[in-house]
């Protein structure tokens, strides 16, 4: 495995367990900051106390799930800094309308409080300046900070939001709460048929 293997695989775990890292100059140093900043990376907020995102910043975005309450922005990374005021994107990962696992992260008390609602069939929109992709929610687990499986790639156009679990814990919660949809596919519009593409075959008996 290569360093630069070894750099992502790192940074997937450090973000399921709680921990980012805004940059890497080595394994070693990542470690030693990783160790460092766990006793001190702040408590997630109140609902309702988080700030809305500075103008400054960028969004990818928007991710909605209308029946859980679920309405926020989208921002590139899983650092500290962007899941307390957005949903962070996974960097890794693609973005609709691309295929593969897109997979996004908050918090469960702030932006991703509405999923402790979660139902399979719930619907999700993810709203990208390329159009609006709509996600149906197919099956929810709790896994454990070590497993990134959740993070792997796919073939299919699936979607992947990580939270801490329970949601009603105090403190640094001990799991993950995932939830996983499968994109809805987009309706083709019918093609442009002339009157010869609704004649009978030949030998087909006229309608009387």
């Amino acid at each position: 495995m290569n360093v630069m293997r070894i750099r992502v695989v790192l940074v997937r775990a450090l973000v399921l367990t709680g921990v980012a890292l805004v940059a890497m100059a080595g394994p070693a140093r990542a470690a030693t900051s990783a160790v460092s900043r766990t006793a001190d990376t702040p408590r997630e907020q109140d609902p309702g106390s988080f700030k809305p995102v500075s103008p400054v910043d960028h969004a990818l975005g928007r991710i909605e799930i209308p029946r859980v309450g679920v309405s926020a922005p989208i921002l590139e990374g899983v650092d500290d800094r962007t899941i307390r005021w957005a949903v962070g994107h996974f960097p890794e990962t693609p973005l609709p309308p691309d295929a593969g696992n897109v997979a996004l992260a908050a918090h469960r008390t702030t932006l991703f409080y509405g999923l402790r609602h979660i139902r399979i069939g719930d619907t999700i929109t993810l709203t990208t300046p390329k159009g609006a992709f709509r996600f149906t929610v197919e099956r929810t687990w709790v896994v454990d900070p070590a497993d990134v499986s959740v993070l792997d790639a796919s073939t299919d156009k699936i979607l992947t939001l990580v939270t801490c679990y329970p949601f009603d814990y105090e403190g640094s919660a001990p799991k993950r709460f995932i939830v996983r949809a499968q994109a809805i596919p987009v309706a083709q519009p019918a093609p442009d048929l002339g009157a010869a593409d609704y004649a009978a075959p030949p030998g087909f008996p006229a309608a009387h």
